[in-house]
C-alpha cells in the first residue's frame, strides 16, 4: 500500500508520518485490494484534523476525523475508514451474489424450457 501524507500548513514532522503509517498498516492485511491511500493532516486550529482518502473497489472513499490532538483524530478517522470500507465491500459481496442467483435462475429456466414435458 502506498502512503501519501500532506499538511496544509506544514509538512508533517516524523512522529506523526510514523503514528499514521503504524496505524494505517493494518489496513494492508483487512483490505489487501487498497493501494493508494492519501493522509490531509491539518493543524491550524485548535482542533486537529486529519482526512483520509482512496479509490476503493472502484469508489471514492473519504473520511475526516477531528480531535484536541492527532492521535484522537487519526483514531476517529480510522475507525470510520474502516467501517465505510468495510460497508462497501459487503455491498459489492450482495450485489455479485444477486448476479450469481439471477443468473441460476435463468439457467434453471431455460432448462426447464427445454425439457419435453408429457
Amino acid at each position: 500500500m502506498q502512503l501519501n501524507i500532506s499538511g496544509h500548513t506544514k509538512s508533517s514532522t516524523f512522529n506523526v508520518k510514523e503514528l499514521i503509517e503504524t496505524t494505517l498498516a493494518r489496513l494492508v492485511l483487512r483490505f489487501p485490494t487498497l493501494t493508494n491511500v492519501y493522509v490531509i493532516v491539518d493543524k491550524k486550529s485548535k482542533f486537529k484534523a486529519i482526512e483520509i482518502s482512496t479509490l476503493f473497489e472502484g469508489g471514492d472513499v473519504s473520511i475526516k476525523g477531528k480531535g484536541e490532538s492527532i492521535q484522537i483524530a487519526l483514531r476517529k478517522a480510522n475507525e470510520r475508514f474502516i467501517r465505510v470500507l468495510d460497508s462497501r465491500k459487503g455491498a459489492l459481496i450482495r450485489q455479485r451474489q444477486s448476479i450469481t442467483s439471477t443468473n441460476d435462475d435463468y439457467i434453471v429456466h431455460e432448462k426447464i424450457q427445454e425439457m419435453k414435458l408429457p
